[in-house]
C-alpha cells in the first residue's frame, strides 16, 4: 500500500513538473511574440504585380529652335497586396483603406497618381488581400536626356517602368483585438517590357514582387 502511494506521488510530481514546463514554454513563446510583434513588419505584408500591359511608350521632340521633348504613354497594371502574418499577429486580416498607384519612367511621373479605394465600408470585415488596378494614359513633358534614354532602351529591346503602390492600412493583433494599428506603406515594383510596336501592346506577366520603398 505504501509503495503504491509513493508511486502515485511520484507520478503526480512528474505530471506537475511537465505541466509547469509546458506552461512556462508557452508563456515564454507568447511574451517573445509580443515583444517582437510588429504588425507592419516588412515580411508580413507583400505586394506583387500580377500583370501589366504597355500599349504605348514612345518619345517625341518638336522642331528647332523651340524644341521640346515629351513621352507618350498608355499602361495598365494589376497589383496584389497580401497579409502573410501568422496566427499570433493576425486578427482576421486587415482593412485596406485605399491606395494611390503612380507610374514612373526614369524618375519622371507618368501623369497623376491613380487613386483606388476599397469597396468595403468601415463596418465590413477585414481582408486577407487587396487588388488595386490602375491605368495611365497621356503625354508628359520631359528633359531631352529622358527621351534619349527611352530611345536607347527601345533600340536595346527592353524598356523599364517603375510603379509605386502607396497604401493606407488598418490592422489588429490576435492578443490585442481592441487596439487598432494604422500605417501608410509604399512599395516599388519594377516592370520590363519589349517596346510596343505598331499598335501591338506588350504584356508583363512575370508576377514580380514589389519592395518597400525607402
Amino acid at each position: 500500500m505504501l509503495a503504491a502511494l509513493k508511486k502515485s506521488a511520484r507520478s503526480w510530481t512528474v505530471f506537475k513538473a511537465t505541466a509547469f514546463c509546458v506552461a512556462l514554454l508557452f508563456i515564454v513563446c507568447f511574451l517573445r511574440g509580443i515583444h517582437t510583434a510588429n504588425p507592419w513588419d516588412n515580411n508580413f505584408f507583400r505586394a506583387y504585380v500580377d500583370s501589366a500591359v504597355l500599349a504605348d511608350l514612345d518619345s517625341a521632340t518638336s522642331s528647332y529652335p523651340n524644341s521640346t521633348s515629351s513621352l507618350r504613354y498608355d499602361m495598365s497594371v494589376n497589383i496584389t497586396l497580401k497579409d502573410r502574418r501568422n496566427w499570433l499577429m493576425r486578427h482576421g486580416g486587415f482593412w485596406f483603406r485605399g491606395s494611390a498607384v503612380t507610374a514612373f519612367y526614369n524618375g519622371t511621373m507618368l501623369g497623376v497618381p491613380d487613386k483606388w479605394a476599397s469597396a468595403r465600408s468601415s463596418g465590413d470585415g477585414p481582408m486577407k488581400q487587396a487588388r488595386p488596378s490602375s491605368r495611365f494614359q497621356g503625354t508628359v513633358a520631359v528633359y531631352s536626356s529622358v527621351a534619349a534614354e527611352l530611345e536607347r532602351e527601345r533600340a536595346a529591346g527592353t524598356v523599364h517602368v517603375r510603379v509605386r503602390l502607396s497604401a493606407a492600412l488598418v490592422s489588429r493583433l490576435a492578443f490585442m483585438p481592441i487596439q487598432k494599428f494604422f500605417t501608410y506603406r509604399s512599395y516599388d515594383c519594377w516592370l520590363w517590357f519589349p517596346p510596343p510596336h505598331q499598335g501591338a501592346p506588350s504584356v508583363f506577366d512575370a508576377g514580380t514582387r514589389c519592395w518597400q520603398a525607402k
